[in-house]
């Protein structure tokens, strides 16, 4: 399976090319507020690094958030415009879910990134070998998610560092960046449960504490 990948939901843009869910090249970098600037030339740098074939492939993926609002929704239009141009299909990919797959952990896990000043995205998930159970993905001030912690066997975080350092839950934090890789990867894994051809009304998914999004299953 050849799958296309895409991650624009922090300050990290990145575009990755997966075969057979082997990563052959990627181009990423963290940015401030470029990535509509530099995600086209990301593509045209991967692409004159393998030679790719959008034809060929077997879908575009797409970190789908939650996430910065402006990042979502380049990755996204960027996306978009790839599938539709070679008419392939797009595969979203919950964002925490990437990181909690990527992560290697197996029980109860509980994902978090900073969205900004102390909010922060999370989600909780039962891994188990091979099975994702995800619950509902939220937002929330570090003081309310604090006292919960201690019920999980890991953390995975990027960008919580600050609030974690002093946490007693310290030892069981495992970090990790968002990057395209894991797009890439959860993408082939989940290809049959996730792709869409009927995408254009797509929207990413935007979480705040007024309008929480239910994760796909």
């Amino acid at each position: 399976m050849k799958i296309l990948s895409i991650e624009t939901t922090t300050g990290i843009c990145g575009i990755a090319y997966h075969d057979n869910n082997q990563l052959i090249a990627i181009v990423e970098e963290e940015l401030y507020r470029e990535h509509s600037e530099k995600l086209p030339l990301f593509f045209e740098s991967l692409r004159d690094q393998t030679e790719i074939d959008l034809g060929k492939l077997d879908g575009i993926a797409v970190s789908i958030g939650p996430g910065s609002f402006t990042g979502l929704r380049v990755g996204l239009s960027y996306a978009k415009g790839l599938a539709f141009s070679s008419n392939l299909p797009l595969v979203p990919v919950p964002t925490l879910q990437s990181l909690a797959e990527g992560a290697n952990c197996e029980g109860k896990i509980r994902v978090m990134v900073k969205s900004h000043k102390d909010m922060i995205y999370f989600q909780d998930f039962t891994l188990i070998k091979d099975e994702v159970n995800p619950e509902r993905a939220n937002i929330e001030k570090w003081e309310i998610i604090k006292p919960s912690l201690n019920l999980f066997d890991k953390i995975v975080q990027y960008g919580c560092e600050e609030f974690l350092v002093e946490s007693p839950e310290v030892k069981k934090v495992v970090n990790i960046k968002p990057s395209a890789k894991l797009i890439g990867e959860t993408a082939s894994k989940y290809y049959d449960r996730f792709k869409l051809t009927d995408f254009y009304q797509l929207e990413p998914e935007y979480i705040t504490q007024l309008k929480i999004q239910r994760p796909v299953k």
